[in-house]
């Protein structure tokens, strides 16, 4: 009765764990966040100043802390300048160091920093960049290159003692009862204990390699830092929490004390190294702690109790008959946890590959997804192999030597692919590549003409210049004089640009700066329209994340009205569109010399009219009822970057460019600094030169209702 009470229990415990795995795939979510990256540098990496920058600041993907002094600058002279004035923004995605106004020294500086995301990885980087000239590079320090094998020794360790703890105590409740069991109980007691002897070591040795200070760094700002992160305070707790465990078992208390007290100490670790990884960085963090625990817990006790199980049942097949009895009801007992246990690991597995994989492909295509796909493999094969010796042991009363080495083998090879999953970004993040980057491409209209620009590389230095000209009706352009001037804070250059076929080209040196560039095209016979602008940041930052936030803001909208302005060299056709969730909108087209038109729509119908004539019902066209809101530019955007920040109406705005390969459209667009929603937005394609605005976020006057129908 009392292995089907505890296989009972096992398997309500399953279909909780189910359940909460169920509610979080239906919940909306978003998946766990990849390690903190370096977006962007100010100044920019191996750029050339003319005169002192106002400070240094870094932009990373997700809120980060210092680590030590976080960041510090090496002068062309080897001095090093570390403060504690370095501020944080208050997301905390931004350090930044004023400079010091007696550092005027000419040459190239090093920018080392040292910074801890929200899952606990330290990331650590550096650049540099020059003023007045370029020389020699200050070497780079030494300290912390042995930090990831560090780090990586301390995971693993860590990881061996929760599956030697979880074995012993796994084992020694099990044999509750068999006399055999009971009298090797002491045994597994010191398994136990030396699995906690292990953490300790592991924690203090992963606190080690995350906050091994750099040169000259006081030892007052280690302790702040493992004190401010909460990395720092998981690991920490970690240590105290294993070395308390580990010397209370020095009493000799009873057997039953010494299990209990293995038994809460192994959880509370659990429970602490899941709250330090991924999982803590997912859309809700509890679930995630949650599943993560019990996916450790199982693993552990699977992998822990197969080995302890059978290594202690391996010398009682030698002995008298009652021996092999009690190594077989052991056995016997253990089958049912582990084929929970499998359970469990299947459930909450599948929830993490949901959070940190984001397309099946990437099993194949990314790291992460790789190691993923081996750990399966080899787990499967561990499976086998348990279940073989289990078999093997049941037909001949024996356990070979070679069936446990294999085991343990696998357990370890288990364990690694385990720790590189940890070391590893998750696979679904879209991440910057470092600095290089393609060519900034962008779009504006010269009165009729659409005048496309592509700066390639768009880095401080020399730079190619690529143009074309459209006419409204497609038609290349290939008979004009196109000059374009780039003004910034030093004054204005002009560049002439050659005509090859239907491309203009040409070259300038740019540096690090933000630039203002106009285009005048002039045609033969024709006057010269307005020049298209341009603003053009050096180097350009990659903003694919601002547009996903962006995306996600407005589709939280209920109601807002948009006003957009279309030319293409013939009548201006502005819109005003107001819209209200869920499955409503009401617009009118105003066009030069023609009566305006409307038009409502609600759900699967549509409602127009012209000027004051009646209105007139028809199926809205679309194969499914129309829906708001449903922004998704980033779904299909490509080149997406960030151009700088405008005020629009007095707000804070990042203005980004992108292109869209669907429309073969060309976008700038306005997102608010604080809210991520959009303000106004230029649409660039052949033919159609639109401006549109957003605004009434959230207005509740804004309702759309059936216009009434004449009999």
């Amino acid at each position: 009765m009392t292995d089907r009470r505890l296989t009972t229990r096992l398997s309500r415990f399953g279909i909780l764990l189910l359940l909460l795995v169920v509610i979080g795939f239906l919940a909306p979510t978003q998946h766990a966040f990849a390690h903190a990256v370096l977006l962007s540098a100010n100044p920019a990496p191996n750029s050339l100043l003319d005169r002192p920058p106002k400070e240094v600041a870094l932009t990373f993907s997700e809120p980060v802390t210092p680590i030590g002094a976080g960041l510090t600058i090496v002068t062309p002279d080897g001095r090093t300048i570390r403060t504690l004035t370095i501020a944080t923004s208050p997301e905390g995605t931004v350090l930044r160091l004023p400079w010091d106004a007696n550092l005027s020294q000419e040459g190239t500086y090093l920018v080392q920093y040292r910074v801890m995301g929200r899952d606990g990885h330290l990331i650590a980087g550096h650049y540099v960049f020059s003023i007045g000239r370029a020389t020699e590079p200050p070497p780079l320090s030494a300290s912390g290159s042995a930090q990831p094998l560090l780090e990586a020794i301390a995971r693993w360790l860590h990881l061996l003692g929760l599956v030697l703890i979880a074995g012993s105590v796994t084992i020694g409740l099990l044999g509750r009862g068999i006399h055999e069991i009971e009298a090797v109980a002491r045994r597994l007691i010191r398994i136990g204990h030396r699995g906690l002897l292990l953490i300790v070591m592991a924690s203090f040795l992963l606190i080690s390699a995350l906050f091994a200070p750099p040169p000259n760094m006081t030892d007052s700002l280690v302790l702040r830092s493992i004190a401010a992160t909460p990395t720092g305070q998981l690991w920490s707790a970690s240590f105290l929490v294993a070395l308390a465990g580990y010397l209370l078992l020095l009493a000799r208390f009873s057997v039953s004390i010494a299990s209990g007290s293995l038994l809460l100490v192994g959880l509370a670790l659990a429970v602490l190294r899941a709250a330090a990884g991924h999982a803590a960085t997912s859309t809700y963090p509890l679930v995630g702690i949650v599943l993560a625990t019990v996916h450790l817990v199982s693993a552990a006790v699977l992998a822990g109790g197969t080995l302890v199980g059978l290594s202690l049942a391996r010398p009682l097949l030698s002995a008298s008959d009652r021996s092999r009895a009690a190594a077989e009801q052991i056995l016997r007992r253990f089958a049912p946890v582990a084929l929970v246990c499998v359970e469990l690991l299947t459930i909450s597995g599948a929830y993490a590959l949901w959070t940190n994989v984001a397309d099946p492909a990437q099993l194949l295509t990314t790291t992460y997804g790789r190691i993923l796909t081996l750990k399966f493999i080899v787990a499967s094969i561990f499976g086998v192999t348990a279940a073989g010796a289990t078999l093997y042991w049941f037909r001949r009363r024996a356990v070979p030597w070679s069936l446990l080495r294999l085991q343990g083998m696998e357990m370890l090879l288990l364990l690694i692919l385990a720790t590189g999953l940890v070391m590893l970004p998750p696979a679904r993040r879209f991440e910057p590549s470092g600095f290089s980057q393609p060519p900034l491409t962008l779009a504006a209209n010269a009165g009729p003409y659409l005048v496309t620009l592509s700066i390639e590389p768009a880095l401080p230095g020399p730079n190619q210049l690529s143009l074309t000209l459209s006419a409204p009706n497609g038609e290349q352009i290939s008979d004009a004089h196109v000059v374009a001037e780039f003004s910034a804070a030093d004054g204005p250059r002009v560049v002439e640009l050659r005509r090859s076929s239907t491309t203009y080209t040409g070259t300038i040196a740019l540096q690090q700066d933000t630039w203002t560039v106009l285009v005048y095209v002039r045609r033969p016979g024709e006057s010269t329209p307005p020049p298209a602008r341009f603003r053009v940041p050096i180097p350009v930052p990659d903003a694919r994340i601002l547009l996903e936030r962006a995306d996600a803001a407005m589709n939280r909208l209920r109601a807002v009205e948009e006003r957009t302005t279309l030319t293409s060299g013939g009548p201006v056709v502005e819109t005003v569109i107001r819209y209200q969730a869920p499955d409503r909108a009401a617009y009118t087209v105003t066009t030069s010399g023609r009566p305006p038109t409307e038009t409502i729509i609600i759900d699967d119908r549509r409602y127009d009219r012209a000027g004051d004539g009646p209105w007139t019902v028809t199926p809205w066209p679309g194969s499914e009822p129309f829906r708001w809101p449903n922004f998704r530019y980033a779904r299909t955007a490509e080149e997406a970057r960030l151009l700088g920040i405008e005020s629009i109406d007095g707000t804070p705005c990042y203005v980004l460019s992108f292109y869209d390969p669907a429309s073969e459209t060309r976008y700038q667009m306005w997102i608010g600094l604080a809210d991520f929603l959009v303000r106004r937005y230029e649409m660039m394609a052949i033919g159609h030169y639109m401006v549109g605005s957003f605004a009434r976020f959230d207005d509740p006057t804004i309702v759309v209702d059936p216009p009434p129908l004449s009999d």
